[in-house]
């Protein structure tokens, strides 16, 4: 019996996406679905939402002294706990922001590069080219009032 080996490698490794860079003309919603997906299929998606980038730890022995010493009201039942820093998510954010950076053009990169998480970066690129804004909105009412149909095409030909 001879039987064929394949070797499966993970779709992030394999597969490239090519993602046109954004420079402000073109449509911020788009280019965001294409840049959301490609996180998604890194682990990377839950970056655009954490700002914090920590993780909850437990007190150690010597900080539940502490808090005990300085509060004598607290329950010794609770379980203290404190936010210290997430190196994974750190790391994860920098990637992320490693991929937005290489997927937006030279002029959007001025205005978004002192940005440090991932979560600050979206955020912003949100506030300046999400379709609410003005600039944005003339830009779309522009485009729809200079549209013109060419009758040698079908509809759905015109429209792409």
């Amino acid at each position: 019996m001879g039987g064929s080996f394949t070797s499966h490698r993970s779709m992030a490794t394999t597969t490239r996406v090519e993602i046109k860079a954004f420079d402000g003309d073109n449509d911020f919603s788009l280019w965001k679905m294409r840049i959301m997906a490609q996180l998604g299929v890194l682990g990377l998606k839950g970056t655009l939402t954490d700002f914090a980038l920590t993780k909850t730890e437990p007190l150690t022995k010597s900080e539940e002294k502490q808090v005990a010493s300085g509060d004598e009201s607290s329950d010794s039942s609770a379980v203290l706990t404190k936010e210290v820093p997430d190196p994974i998510k750190i790391e994860k954010s920098k990637q992320a922001i490693n991929i937005i950076i290489n997927h937006i053009s030279d002029t959007v990169l001025r205005k978004v590069n002192h940005y440090k998480t991932a979560a600050t970066l979206w955020e912003l690129l949100n506030e300046l080219y999400m379709e609410t804004s003005l600039p944005n909105r003339i830009y779309a009412q522009l485009k729809f009032y200079s549209f013109r149909m060419m009758t040698s095409k079908m509809i759905d030909q015109n429209v792409r």
